[in-house]
């Protein structure tokens, strides 16, 4: 990007934190999804013959989702907030080179 001032298009960015919101409200409730799942396994295949491992391998593979939904949930939150930054930040050294002199021979923001 030689040559060139500010963010070719900060609506990208936003669009891309909405795409991590999105997967993030997706996962919510995957854990239970899960936990459920797994219990009509366990029942489905009854006491005998004696499979086991269910609640361990059930708690255990819970536990990691639980983990998946808060880190995207939390990368969702940090993709908007960048977002949000970008543009603001953007804005505002658009204000302080349009006002340069020389004028730019280039576009501030790519307007």
């Amino acid at each position: 990007m030689s040559g060139e001032a500010g963010v070719r298009d900060s609506s990208s960015a936003n669009s891309k934190s909405q795409g991590a919101e999105s997967a993030a409200s997706k996962l919510k409730g995957l854990a239970q999804d899960f936990e459920s799942a797994m219990d009509s396994a366990a029942s489905a295949v009854g006491e005998s013959p004696g499979v086991t491992g269910y609640k361990k391998y059930k708690k255990d593979a819970a536990d990691s989702m639980v983990d998946v939904e808060e880190y995207m949930t939390q990368a969702a939150i940090n993709a908007q907030s960048a977002s949000n930054e970008i543009s603001k930040t953007d804005d505002g050294s658009s204000d302080d080179y349009a006002s340069s002199t020389p004028p730019l021979s280039r576009g501030i923001n790519f307007a």
